[in-house]
């Protein structure tokens, strides 16, 4: 697996909204690699979200500051546990309700 890399300048230059919606299509394509069996696949998915919520957490104050925080822990713990599917969806909600 090649490591993910974030270009800082451009993700800044994303709106929130579209930040939080990325982070969520790789909690999503995380999600959908467990159901099939696909443990690479939903690896990469769950250090790409790690590396855009790394991206994230600097950019934020306050409250979100810290769901964010909250969600890279919860999301580094699921790594590399497919069974943990259910969370996954209760993140994705709760980051991006609009999916």
């Amino acid at each position: 697996m090649k490591p993910y890399n974030v270009d800082n300048e451009k993700w800044k230059s994303f709106p929130e909204a579209i930040q939080l919606q990325n982070i969520g299509a790789e909690l999503s394509r995380a999600m959908h690699a467990s159901a099939r069996g696909d443990k690479e696949l939903e690896e990469g998915a769950y250090y790409r979200v790690l590396a855009l919520l790394d991206a994230s957490i600097p950019l934020r104050e306050g409250e979100m500051r810290e769901r964010l925080r909250n969600y890279r822990d919860a999301v580094a713990a699921l790594l590399g546990h497919g069974e943990y599917g259910a969370v996954a969806r209760v993140l994705l909600r709760e980051l991006v309700p609009t999916l």
